[in-house]
């Protein structure tokens, strides 16, 4: 198996194993590792595939889940669900920005609860 193969398999099972463990604990060198993802760009799509075939059953559940706690008017969930399937996004109300920072996100999700 080449080096490239086996980062990948090792990546599908720990997904936060870092370039630096993996190589010392399969004796290979960081610098050859990322001469190899640069060679091989179909690595990071291949642990991304494999990861979700584990677990695209669970998912299904969840999101059927998802779907039935918004229909019972859970506004987070309602929430939730716009982000997972439409890719919407919270934005600030008073910069127009995209919230991306969770503290921001929850302070706005606060804010919100209050004036409520």
């Amino acid at each position: 198996m080449s080096m490239i193969e086996d980062y990948v398999k090792a990546k599908i099972n720990q997904p936060s194993l870092t370039d630096a463990y993996f190589c010392t604990e399969n004796g290979y060198s960081l610098d050859a590792l990322r001469e190899e993802k640069t060679k091989n760009k179909e690595w990071a799509k291949t642990i991304l595939s494999k990861r979700r075939e584990g677990y695209a059953d669970q998912m299904r559940t969840i999101d059927e889940a998802l779907i039935q706690a918004a229909s019972r008017g859970d506004v987070k969930a309602a929430e939730l669900l716009y982000r997972r399937f439409d890719g919407w996004c919270p934005t600030d109300k008073t910069t127009g920005s995209v919230v991306t920072d969770f503290a921001a996100l929850l302070k706005l999700s606060m804010e919100g609860d209050d004036n409520g």
